[in-house]
């Protein structure tokens, strides 16, 4: 696992880096994902199940695959924990701020009520524009 950022980064280094971050962690998701449905029975090309070696190579591969993205994903938690630690000194840190821990509250689907999760994400989206119309 990574180390915690420094407090002497600054919040659009930081940021930077969580971009980043964020984008290996949404590709490892999606492959995690395909690879699980692909486990299952009906991923067989043939219909028939698998041969277990066959089947023991694609456990294999998805367990290696779920291991790097949960070691992205607590990266990213770290990484969120030193971006909220930085004081917002204008409204583009704030909006940076707010995109990261935004991101730690869905990003896990433990909000239940879709509704409230369109709103984070819309305030979010208008808290940029409104933070790029500053120069």
């Amino acid at each position: 696992m990574a180390t915690v950022p420094a407090l002497s980064q600054s919040l659009d280094d930081l940021h930077l880096t969580f971009v980043r971050l964020r984008a290996r962690w949404l590709r490892q998701g999606r492959l995690v994902r395909r690879l699980r449905q692909e486990l299952g029975p009906s991923a067989s090309p043939t219909g028939h199940a698998p041969r277990e070696a066959f089947k023991g190579a694609r456990t294999a591969l998805y367990n290696a695959a779920w291991s790097r993205w949960s070691a992205t994903s607590d990266e990213l938690a770290d990484l969120v924990e030193a971006i909220l630690r930085q004081p917002a000194l204008a409204l583009p840190d704030l909006a940076v701020k707010f995109d990261a821990l935004s991101w730690l509250l869905l990003s896990d689907g433990s909000v239940l009520d879709h509704a409230a999760e369109r709103q984070v994400r819309a305030f979010g989206r208008q808290l940029r524009r409104l933070a790029d119309r500053i120069p």
